[in-house]
């Protein structure tokens, strides 16, 4: 029975008593039998803990898991230690998911007789009344080695930082865990099970709902360390594209093509509103990550275009 569930979904929780409610309910009503949600209470100070408690008492599949504040990254490591599915899903309390998505991934990951150590989804964008502003999608894959073409197609489809649509092989996890950091800890967790060159497919359907940034967002806040963890991310950036890379060719256009890509996250982050930095400040720093990431204008300017 320890090993017959087929997936663990993992949901960190501070103070959202008025969303994680939503969530559980929605994987709950879900036509399929062999998953469990594991909740970790990361030291909320609302209703968050009444709430997984009414609902671990209603559904038989919640293991609910308190623990004083210590993070998204701590939670997550929290949950990972109880995980007993084949399979893990970390989903953050305040997104929702298709009412398909739990049969859709394992009918997937059957049919890939369970040798699929990752399984890749699309997702669509909402703003605060729920409309569809955007969808990012990839097109189906069977499973195989991580390629250059997969990579690339996951860079522009802006599917590549997050874990929320990606399904892990608990296998494949191992001893990795979420490090403690301000932010970037899911593109970090990406970088470290994607350096093993994991058996990968791909779902050619948006099965997670992500709900684009609110006003008073931390997403919406200066990051100061968001250039730093870039620079130290960049060596094992650069490992995985060459091991994924068919020719130097090919490794040097999809590095082209992540510098411009993690120039533009940067640059946003720089510019955001909520942040005190002064123009000069503002500038020095873009001029720093440029110097990091370097690209052609001319290939910047076709991506802007495009």
């Amino acid at each position: 029975m320890r090993e017959s569930l087929f997936i663990s979904i993992i949901i960190p929780a501070y103070n959202v008593e008025s969303t994680i409610g939503t969530l559980i309910v929605n994987l709950e009503m879900q036509r399929f039998p062999s998953f469990e949600i594991i909740v970790i209470n990361d030291g909320s100070t609302d209703h968050t803990q009444e709430v997984i408690s009414r609902l671990s008492n209603k559904y038989g599949n919640i293991t609910s898991i308190s623990q004083v504040n210590m993070g998204v990254s701590s939670a997550r490591n929290t949950g990972l230690k109880s995980a007993r599915g084949q399979y893990v899903l970390f989903l953050d309390a305040d997104d929702n998911v298709s009412a398909q998505l739990l049969s859709v991934v394992y009918q997937k990951a059957k049919h890939g007789n369970f040798q699929d150590e990752l399984i890749i989804f699309g997702k669509e964008n909402i703003d605060s009344n729920g409309k569809v502003v955007s969808v990012n999608k990839i097109p189906e894959m069977e499973s195989q080695k991580l390629t250059a073409n997969m990579f690339t197609l996951l860079l522009d489809n802006n599917l590549l930082a997050t874990m929320y649509n990606k399904v892990a092989k608990r296998t494949l996890i191992g001893d990795n865990l979420f490090q403690k950091l301000s932010v970037g800890e899911d593109f970090q967790f990406v970088l470290d099970i994607l350096e093993k060159g994991p058996m990968t497919s791909f779902i050619n359907k948006s099965l997670y709902t992500y709900e684009l940034e609110s006003v008073g967002s931390i997403m919406q806040k200066y990051n100061p360390d968001r250039l730093t963890n870039f620079v130290n991310q960049k060596a094992q950036m650069k490992r995985i594209i060459s091991d994924i890379s068919s020719s130097k060719a090919e490794e040097l256009e999809i590095l082209s093509d992540l510098n411009i890509d993690t120039l533009d996250r940067i640059a946003t982050n720089i510019f955001r509103k909520q942040s005190d930095k002064s123009l000069i400040d503002q500038y020095t720093e873009l001029s720093n990550a440029n110097n990091e990431f370097n690209t052609s204008i001319p290939k910047i300017i076709r991506s802007i275009r495009a």
